[in-house]
């Protein structure tokens, strides 16, 4: 997943340019930014301050390239100042908190502060359209997990907290901070707020990473 995200800015090594990833969690995408373009500046924005000192600690060799604030996803007044200043936006299971029309308003105004040629990639839970295909869904993310499990601690504790912190939304559909969209709806109005070459560019177990670019 990250080396999607890497590829999909669209950008050289050496290039100068800004990203503001939406709910930076520990920091590893921001991280990884940083890492892979010397030039790169990140703003890193989290709902949580104690997120943000995690990152803010994950990414202290990059302190004079990154700097962190507190932001509310959904109140939109954080983007005023980000006004044409934007080269890249980036998320990471963030977005499926806004309900459909907030996902529209929240998209335009995206790309109305993006710089031409711009991105935005996003990567989050999709919406299924049938019940057959959200417990196919709930099925591969299960064995998704029990893999992870195996590889980080050499048996199912992973899986086990999983399970009983009921973290499989397309099992246990009812939490209200949840809000999936379908894949489609988002490609859709992406589309309509102005973004070019719009796409998917991987899915599994309903988490796609999708976006587009601004000419």
């Amino acid at each position: 997943m990250k080396n999607t995200f890497l590829q999909l800015l669209s950008k050289k090594e050496e290039e100068e340019f800004r990203v503001v990833e939406l709910g930076c969690g520990p920091g590893w995408l921001s991280k990884s930014i940083l890492e892979t373009f010397p030039k790169a500046e990140v703003v890193a924005l989290d709902g949580s301050k104690q997120m943000l000192e995690h990152a803010r600690e994950k990414m202290e060799h990059f302190k004079s390239r990154v700097t962190f604030d507190l932001f509310r996803l959904e109140e939109l007044d954080w983007i005023d100042p980000l006004d044409q200043q934007v080269d890249c936006f980036v998320s990471s299971l963030v977005i499926h908190h806004l309900d459909d029309e907030e996902k529209k308003e929240f998209f335009q105004r995206l790309y109305d502060a993006l710089l031409p040629g711009g991105a935005l990639i996003i990567a989050d839970v999709m919406k299924a359209n049938s019940k057959s295909l959200a417990n196919y869904w709930a099925d591969e993310w299960e064995k998704i997990v029990q893999e992870q499990s195996m590889e980080l601690f050499g048996d199912l504790r992973g899986l086990d907290v999983f399970i009983k912190e009921k973290w499989n939304m397309y099992h246990f559909p009812d939490d209200p901070a949840d809000k999936p969209s379908l894949l489609s709806d988002q490609l859709r109005w992406l589309e309509q707020a102005g973004f070019k070459g719009v796409d998917v560019s991987w899915l599994k177990a309903g988490h796609a990473i999708f976006g587009g670019y601004k000419e």
